[in-house]
């Protein structure tokens, strides 16, 4: 478990969610390719861009608030209980514990070119989606790629795979809804700006050239508890899925 912890917060009710690469469970490279893509944003934007702390960077592999709301510090205690209507954590990663340590997807960042490779995001190209601005958040999104490096829907079927845990992803609203993407936040922007649009599209390009690699082992992945969407380290509670385990 990780992060300290101030005990007026720790006070409060949390929710619960399935993150990857947070913190230092960040493999090797990805903090450099990182933060390489934010030092490009505020070479073009200035102060229009603010880059998130690099440990709080992370992937949220899918959201557990369906269980419910627990609180600190008995928070792991209530995630490994079951029964009740509530979702089964501990079944959730002793699978995945399993099936990531058995084939770990390869997930690849950059290196997507602006045409049509199978897979789609939202149902727009991978190129244009690999660097983009939600409301005022900076996404960056990486997807699994096969042996032959075409990317693949394989974070889709994992993260409906755990329907059977009672856990839905929260953009499984249709039957027919996908979501195959891996998705980092790494900074906020300052709206309105006019060359917003420019740098994202450049830096778009750039990335389109530069990829990156690395594996999604179960050791990646973290449970954490929080009362802030963004998960700073300081107030956000996490443990590994093997602390799961029956």
């Amino acid at each position: 478990m990780t992060g300290p912890k101030s005990p007026g917060r720790d006070e409060l009710d949390r929710h619960a969610t399935l993150v990857a690469f947070y913190a230092e469970s960040k493999p090797s490279g990805l903090g450099d390719y990182v933060g390489g893509v934010q030092r490009r944003l505020v070479e073009l934007l200035g102060g229009l861009f603010q880059p998130r702390p690099m440990p709080d960077v992370h992937a949220t592999i899918i959201g557990l608030e369906s269980f419910g709301r627990v609180q600190p510090p008995h928070d792991l205690t209530e995630l490994r209980a079951s029964g009740s209507g509530r979702p089964d954590i501990a079944g959730l990663c002793a699978h995945l514990n399993t099936t990531l340590g058995q084939h770990p997807p390869q997930i690849q960042f950059g290196g997507f070119p602006n045409r049509d490779l199978g897979v789609t995001s939202r149902g727009q190209r991978l190129y244009t989606r690999t660097l983009t601005a939600n409301a005022n958040q900076v996404i960056l999104m990486g997807w699994p790629v096969d042996e032959s490096g075409q990317p693949t829907e394989e974070l889709e079927r994992i993260r409906r795979d755990l329907q059977k845990f009672g856990v839905v992803h929260r953009y499984h609203k249709q039957a027919h809804d996908r979501d195959p993407d891996l998705y980092l936040v790494i900074g906020r922007l300052k709206q309105g700006d006019p060359s917003e649009t420019a740098a994202l599209e450049a830096i778009r390009l750039e990335l389109s050239r530069a990829t990156f690699r690395t594996p999604l082992p179960p050791d990646a992945l973290r449970v954490a508890t929080y009362d802030d969407t963004d998960l700073p380290l300081s107030t956000t509670r996490v443990w590994p899925l093997t602390d799961f385990l029956r």
